[in-house]
């Protein structure tokens, strides 16, 4: 009898064992499941209002930063496209202007130029006023601007890797070392641009003056640091959130982020109906209808190096994925 009670408390201990075992099983499973949920669930909030094609290239739009229309009694005012060196935004500034400009004022500049950092003014542009923010494909741009680097006279004619991996600054000169204490160009402080001068020498030093090299305009962190970006891809993911953060200011009736290649590829149809939508504002033009242009190819081992440090989570705020290439 005692074996036998010994046998069957052995067997009743194995059976809850593998009992336990398979519990443990069940809440692995479970766990991983939930795992996988709240990553994708983080992976959508990371990209919400972005609807990306599979290739990675977005749809050319923020989705409007997500108003579906302007809140009731906005009337805009004014018009405003930003957008970095190499970006197409001469080509659609022309065009909105063409379209709009009989009726409301279109302008390449909110606090600053279009090309640069712009900060909280509300007196520098009539209220409400909306922005339009354009960019361009990071592999595209950056090739862009390793061969036609404006207003970058110490990143001229250089190898890919250099162009990503330098210092995005250069030593002042001329004009530009003598007084670091009055306001610069573009109502910057001495310590946040180089040069604080427009032409910090005179035009007869140089043999040229392609890509503005006469006028260099190197912005500093955007923080007050007075400390240059380590490379030019921080100054892209730096320039994103500053344009994206303008839906902040005062005056601003929205915020808008395209896509020059969607632009091209898509037409600006689409493009015109919601400015019309937003401003009651019939267009003064035709649409630009679907078109190609060719870039600049761009080495595989430069796309591979873009692909490893850049910061796609900011990237993906304006549409953009990693494989592209």
């Amino acid at each position: 009898m005692r074996s036998s009670t010994s046998l069957k408390n052995a067997n009743n201990t194995s059976s809850s064992q593998l009992t336990t075992i398979t519990n443990h099983q069940k809440q692995a499973i479970v766990l991983l499941v939930l795992s996988a949920i709240i990553y994708s669930a983080c992976k959508f909030d990371a990209t919400q209002n972005m609807r990306v094609n599979p290739t990675g290239i977005g749809t050319g739009r923020h989705e409007y930063n997500g108003a579906e229309v302007p809140k009731p009694g906005t009337e805009i005012k004014m018009i405003a496209l930003l957008g970095e060196r190499n970006s197409g935004t001469r080509w659609t500034s022309s065009h909105l202007e063409e379209c709009f400009s009989h009726a409301i004022e279109v302008r390449t500049k909110l606090t600053r130029y279009k090309h640069w950092f712009q900060y909280p003014a509300s007196y520098r542009y009539p209220h409400e006023t909306l922005v339009i923010t354009q960019f361009r494909n990071p592999y595209d741009w950056l090739k862009a601007m390793q061969h036609v680097p404006h207003h970058a006279p110490d990143h001229m004619r250089v190898r890919w890797m250099e162009f990503l991996t330098s210092a995005w600054t250069m030593e002042r000169v001329g004009t530009d070392k003598i007084n670091n204490t009055r306001r610069c160009q573009e109502h910057f402080e001495y310590k946040d641009v180089i040069s604080c001068e427009t032409e910090p020498l005179p035009r007869s030093s140089y043999k040229k003056l392609d890509y503005s090299r006469h006028q260099p305009f190197y912005e500093m962190r955007n923080d007050g640091s007075g400390k240059p970006y380590d490379n030019i891809m921080e100054l892209r993911t730096d320039k994103i959130r500053n344009f994206l953060s303008i839906k902040n200011y005062d005056g601003i009736a929205d915020v808008w982020a395209v896509q020059y290649e969607y632009l091209l590829t898509k037409g600006t149809q689409e493009l015109l109906d919601e400015i019309t939508r937003w401003t009651g504002i019939e267009p003064n033009c035709t649409a630009r209808p679907p078109q190609q242009r060719r870039n600049r190819p761009v080495e595989r081992e430069m796309a591979d190096f873009v692909r490893e440090h850049l910061n796609w989570t900011v990237e993906a705020w304006i549409g953009y994925g990693p494989h592209m290439l």
